[in-house]
Parts: C-alpha cells; structure tokens; sequence
C-alpha cells in the first residue's frame, strides 16, 4: 500500500515477511523506540486517516491504531530482532516488495 507517496507494510504484514509475529515486532520496536522517527520510519494512523486507511486493508479491521512501516523502519525493525533468519527474511522479501513498489511508481501505476 502506499501512503504519504511512500510504500509501506503493516505491522502484520512486516511480521510475516519477517517469519516473526507482530508482537515480536513491536517489542523490538518498544525497547528500540528513540532510534525510529515518527514520518520517517513509521506512520501512526489514528481517526479519520484510519477509517480510510482500514477501507484498503482486509486485516486491519479491528483497529483502532495502525503502525505503517517504511522501508527505513522495515530495515530498522529486522535490525533489532537480532536474528539471522529474519536478516534473510528482509534481504529476499520486504526489500523485493519496497522494489516493486518504487519500480510501480516510476512507471505511473
């Protein structure tokens, strides 16, 4: 999905490319959090901006507050899971989606 013209992932959707599940994700995120900028990293999505967010989102429901994850944030995250296999996650699968992204809004679509 993109947001503020930058691709970004879920929390949910970080995790499982990660090979993590979402609470690891923002325990990392938690104990790591005055290294991660808020617009840069991740964007929390509240009100308004969440009931239209949550229209282009079939897992996202419920919430009432959703973390959208930047490229840089993706790449902080995996970082401080401190774990080989999600090192492996993030080089094979969440760079390729970023990549698709930015080679989708080269091409205009």
């Amino acid at each position: 999905m993109i947001f503020n013209d930058l691709p970004v992932l879920t929390t949910k959707n970080l995790a499982e490319r990660l090979g993590v599940g979402p609470r690891s994700l923002i325990r990392g995120f938690d104990r790591q959090r005055n290294k991660f900028m808020d617009g840069k990293h991740f964007f929390v999505v509240t009100g308004d901006e969440l009931v239209k967010v949550k229209r282009e989102l079939k897992d996202s429901k419920h919430a009432c507050i959703l973390y959208l994850w930047t490229e840089e944030g993706a790449f902080l995250l995996a970082k401080f899971l401190r774990d080989v296999s999600s090192w492996e996650s993030y080089l094979q699968n969440v760079f390729t989606y970023y990549e698709e992204n930015r080679q989708h809004q080269d091409q205009g679509t």
